[in-house]
């Protein structure tokens, strides 16, 4: 499990950095929400695509009610 109390305005998040590293192939990152990952919808997009290279699928628990799943 990987925390950071950080703002997603900062450019250097050092523990989502870690995590993403760490991911493997059949992974899953699953986060509880898109505003405390990423700054931008591009900047979401930017990392889904991070974590499809790794092998991994991201899981974003609340969309606006809604589970974001990229696996399907």
């Amino acid at each position: 499990m990987f925390a950071e109390r950080i703002s997603a305005v900062k450019d250097s998040r050092p523990q989502l950095a870690t995590a993403v590293s760490f991911l493997r192939k059949g992974d899953t990152l699953v986060v509880t929400k898109p505003d405390r990952l990423a700054r931008s919808t591009g900047d979401l997009l930017a990392l889904v695509e991070r974590v499809r290279e790794r092998g991994a699928e991201l899981r974003i628990l609340s969309m606006g009610g809604a589970e974001l799943d990229t696996s399907s």
